[in-house]
């Protein structure tokens, strides 16, 4: 069985108090909730019980442990119909059939989500209301995942407008499912057989990529303007990293990793395959996308299709999640323990590890154009700031997994640490006066810090930029100690250039913007413990940028793979739908990934995608 903890095994024990309490002594716990323990949220009813499938239904029919599970997610004075929550929305239109479906209907006496015809919803997994509560659980899951101290400590935003992602789990008939951010929602459509189709809104998988494109939309808000495949690749990989993270949070899929391959984890095709009901009736084949890979960074550059390429990260990362739980099951730690640790268990005290790992570093990341680079850079930094002794070698591990992966192109053994491309460039010494509490909490008090170090950071003289975002954040470190506090600042500014030459086709003449800036991390003493700039025009490293974007646009635009979002008549110039769509923006253009990267005909490698 899987690895659970003292306070799941406490709440075995509890005994549930929710129906005795008040209305009113049920919302003040909710206020408080957040210093209460599991076991005491449950019983009080600040946890709301779901069912919900761990995989998706055909891989459920084919194992025991990987069907339906029982999971529980926070609950609120609001909770509504729909779903619909503070930052969710279900709303099942099926534009196919023009029909708007009936929403499951939450009884607060009774704490659960009932079909019209008062059937629980758990009970009812035919149904479209199951269809509603498994695809907002999921989502729920997701942001809770990432708001969560062990991950980004704080809450996220989303990448639009408004505070409520919209949720359409039948939204039609189409290989197909995205985050789309023009119209703030995931559209999850259904596939297959017409008679009997299979639905995108019940593959855990499924619902947990498109969300972790939401989450990093919020996160890094112009990682939707790419300026190369890079960028578009590594929404897909924090896509597919989501998935893989879900997965190994629920106890059913890790015991059953126990069960079939015992401490072999390396060769478990269920945490590393992604989207398997998919790609077995789409595509023929067992997954979709597998994280157990070995492409390289020179082949995806070779290829530079965003699903493709993001393999890449994804390979890597799982790689070391393997190695991270293949050390909490090496002989030497399984000796000082005075019961050895279960597969299991080790995959999820390296589930606890790799999360922090894998998703914490997102918040050194430059607020524009990232690269592979960027974030292994930021992986080994944030794992420096978090474990600075490092007393089981996991820094080594990480570095010769990017090695072997080609992200620096010298072998491990062979290369200096100290002048490796993976090691962290040390940040500036900046004499910072500014009043680090009032930076966080004003805009203007920041771009007064970032102004008065506008030389140290390469900012040009004269040029305007903009704060883009600024938060603290309250994590926790290797062992679930509270991290000092840490500042985010990103700023940036951007350069227009002409598309001069025939190589641009029709839109030669035009301009097209360069995002340039950086991002600054101060602890709570105003040390800078990090900066990752993106320089523009005057450094050799801006002209090293615009001659990349120029030469992604001719490409893109030689290959058909580029249209105008304001042009009617794009579908039919492009011949299919385009990956990337351009879009005017006070004279100039803006490159974005489409949200629809499969035609009618399918004419697309990849018919699932991310949209934005």
């Amino acid at each position: 069985m899987a690895a659970r903890s003292e306070e799941e095994k406490d709440f075995d024990r509890a005994e549930t108090v929710r129906p005795t309490l008040l209305t009113k002594h049920h919302e003040n716990l909710y206020e408080v909730a957040r210093f209460l323990d599991l076991s005491t949220r449950r019983s009080t009813g600040q946890r709301v019980p779901c069912k919900i499938y761990v995989q998706d239904p055909s891989t459920a029919a084919g194992s025991d442990g990987l069907g339906l599970q029982d999971v529980d997610l926070r609950w609120e004075p609001g909770l509504g119909d729909g779903p619909t929550s503070s930052r969710f929305a279900v709303v099942d239109y099926d534009v196919d059939r023009g029909v708007l479906g009936a929403p499951a209907r939450w009884d607060a006496e009774d704490f659960a989500f009932f079909t019209p015809d008062g059937t629980p919803v758990g009970e009812a997994t035919g149904s479209e209301q199951f269809r509603q509560v498994n695809a907002w659980a999921i989502a729920e899951r997701v942001l809770e995942y990432y708001e969560d101290a062990r991950s980004m400590g704080r809450p996220i935003p989303w990448g639009f407008e408004g505070n409520r992602l919209m949720i359409v789990p039948q939204a039609g008939f189409r290989n197909n499912a995205y985050y789309e951010r023009h119209s703030k929602s995931l559209q999850l459509y259904y596939f297959g057989d017409r008679g009997a189709p299979r639905y995108t809104c019940l593959s855990h998988d499924i619902v947990a990529h498109e969300m972790g494109h939401a989450m990093l939309d919020g996160i890094r808000p112009h990682f939707l303007e790419h300026s190369s495949w890079e960028t578009a690749a590594f929404h897909e990989f924090i896509g597919d990293l989501t998935a893989i993270l879900m997965a190994l949070r629920n106890n059913d899929v890790r015991g059953h990793l126990e069960e079939k391959f015992g401490t072999d984890l390396g060769q478990a095709d269920v945490l590393s395959s992604i989207a398997e009901e998919f790609g077995k009736y789409v595509y023929d084949r067992k997954f979709l996308r597998t994280a157990r890979n070995e492409m390289t960074f020179e082949q995806a550059r070779e290829r530079r299709e965003s699903h493709d390429a993001s393999q890449v990260l994804t390979g890597a990362m799982f790689d070391v999640l393997i190695a991270i739980a293949a050390q909490y099951l090496s002989e030497e730690r399984q000796a000082k323990r005075k019961k050895p640790a279960s597969p299991a268990q080790a995959l999820w005290w390296a589930a606890e590890r790799f999360g922090r790992t894998s998703l914490q570093p997102l918040d050194l990341l430059p607020p524009a154009d990232v690269r592979f680079l960027d974030y292994a850079r930021a992986v080994l930094r944030n794992d420096e700031l978090t474990d600075p002794v490092d007393a089981h070698g996991y820094r080594d591990i990480i570095r010769r997994v990017f090695h072997e992966r080609k992200l620096c192109p010298k072998p491990f053994g062979e290369c200096d640490p100290e002048s490796c491309v993976l090691t962290p460039p040390s940040p500036p010494r900046l004499s910072v006066f500014h009043d680090l509490r009032e930076v966080a909490r004003s805009r203007t008090a920041a771009y007064h810090l970032v102004d008065d170090h506008r030389r140290r950071l390469g900012i040009p003289p004269g040029q305007d930029f903009v704060i883009a975002d600024l938060y603290a954040c309250n994590k926790l470190g290797r062992a679930a100690e509270r991290l000092p506090r840490q500042v985010v600042i990103t700023y940036l500014w951007r350069e227009a250039g002409g598309l001069e030459g025939a190589r641009f086709g029709r839109f030669a003449g035009q301009d097209v913007e360069l995002l340039c800036g950086g991002t600054l991390v101060f602890d709570d003493l105003s040390n800078l413990l990090w900066w990752a700039p993106k320089r523009g025009r005057g450094s050799e490293e801006g002209e090293r940028r615009r001659a990349g974007l120029l030469d992604y646009m001719a490409q893109i635009v030689a290959e058909r793979r580029l249209t105008l979002a304001d042009d009617p008549e794009a579908a039919v110039l492009a011949g299919h739908t385009a990956p990337v769509v351009a879009r005017r923006v006070g004279g100039a253009l803006r490159l974005e990934t489409a949200p629809h990267l499969c035609g009618a005909g399918g004419e697309e490698e990849e018919g699932w995608t991310t949209g934005f």
